[in-house]
């Protein structure tokens, strides 16, 4: 399979290139913060630092599509023996954002070896997949996608071990992992990474499979319901006060129809 084709099934259509202007110095950390959920029970507020954000300088944000690192991607590194192969002609585009924001529309376990290419649809990769990830720079990759419990030849019902293993192993790699959790609190945190004294939020959600939502007591995606819409806008107006910026990344729409 040629290299051209490969890419084009892992970062899916674009690459977007956002540029803000708002900072100075360069510092990527990540920030904790109470989700809507927690503040809605009460509980004491974190206090943060106050920005250091200046106006006259900028930061540059930059997006990828859906990223799948099964089958057929999986497939070409094992047989390059080399788990970064995907991402070899992107990674330097990627790496020259101060932020690279990704979508895993799969899951990076090794729960089950990868599913056969093309024919299967469950979009598990080994977990070393993840050295791709880190080659190419990202900050933040959502796992609020309708692939986020795929489980290879278990199919989906691997007691959600795929998801949890590949949150884990994303940040093994230092890697933010957003829109997923062992439940529906963890799924609506946001990730809080402060870049040039700018702090950026992100929320990520997914309308995409029902099956695949976390609840109170099950892992999962952060659910985009209409049942929802009330606290997810109440989960942007709690990041806004702790972010200067809040970015919410979603899947939604009908496949290969958008």
């Amino acid at each position: 399979m040629k290299l051209s084709k490969i890419l084009r099934s892992v970062v899916v259509a674009l690459l977007l290139s956002i540029t803000f202007e708002v900072t100075t110095a360069h510092e990527v950390v990540p920030i904790p913060i109470l989700t809507g959920l927690e503040q809605d029970r009460g509980d004491a507020p974190i206090n943060f630092p106050a920005s250091t954000a200046s106006p006259a300088a900028r930061i540059t944000l930059m997006f990828t599509g859906d990223i799948n690192l099964g089958r057929c991607v999986a497939k070409a590194s094992i047989i390059a023996s080399d788990f970064t192969y995907p991402f070899q002609l992107v990674a330097d585009r990627l790496r020259s954002a101060d932020l690279t924001i990704g979508s895993l529309d799969g899951t990076i376990s090794d729960q089950s070896p990868p599913m056969s290419c093309p024919d299967s649809m469950n979009l598990i990769g080994p977990q070393n997949m993840v050295q791709g990830l880190q080659l190419a720079g990202f900050d933040v990759i959502s796992v609020a996608t309708n692939h986020s419990k795929d489980c290879g030849a278990q199919g989906y019902r691997c007691a959600d071990r795929a998801l949890l293993e590949t949150i884990d192993n994303l940040a093994n790699a230092q890697i933010l992992a957003v829109g997923g959790g062992q439940n529906l609190g963890e799924s609506r945190r946001p990730v809080v990474i402060r870049t040039r004294g700018i702090r950026v939020a992100f929320l990520a959600i997914n309308e995409i499979d029902e099956r695949v939502w976390a609840a109170e007591d099950r892992p999962g995606s952060a659910p985009l319901a209409e049942s929802m819409i009330g606290q997810i806008k109440s989960d942007i107006a709690s990041a806004k006060k702790i972010a200067d910026i809040v970015i919410v990344l979603p899947q939604w729409g009908i496949e290969y129809a958008a």
